[in-house]
């Protein structure tokens, strides 16, 4: 029998890309509620699911580089310049703010619930496997 601390490495493996199923099919869900056309659905889907999937298999790429070793400042702006640009896009959308109305807040909250995940990385540090510099920000706020 493996222990968590065997295990988790191969979490995120497991985790991200099913986090990204759960939003897509939330908000598949979630345009059902609204009252927009179909092709209005659609529309919002993609682009809501076009830009996370290519945002997300960009930095899965980039992490199996070493672009972030390379240059460090790369890192905050892999994570935060997207967002910041994505995000006041979707805002002034009459369609995504409608949709945001309509799914349940509990849906909103439960999808952070993969944090928890985080404590795996205090679990590695606790096992010598992670240093703590990267270990301690990173599961920190989520136990």
């Amino acid at each position: 029998m493996q222990t968590l601390v065997d295990v988790s490495p191969h979490i995120g493996q497991l985790s991200r890309p099913l986090l990204i199923v759960f939003v897509l099919v939330g908000l598949a869900i979630g345009l059902r509620r609204t009252g927009l056309a179909k092709p209005a659905k659609l529309i919002v889907w993609l682009a809501i699911a076009v830009p996370l999937m290519g945002w997300f298999a960009l930095m899965t790429w980039i992490g199996q580089t070493e672009l972030y070793q390379a240059f460090p400042w790369s890192r905050r702006a892999a994570v935060l310049l997207p967002p910041l640009i994505w995000l006041p896009l979707l805002m002034r959308s009459n369609r995504f703010t409608t949709l945001i109305d309509v799914v349940p807040p509990a849906w909103l909250i439960g999808i952070q619930v993969y944090r928890v995940l985080g404590c795996v990385f205090l679990i590695q540090w606790g096992a010598g496997r992670v240093p703590g510099l990267f270990a301690l920000p990173a599961g920190m706020p989520t136990c």
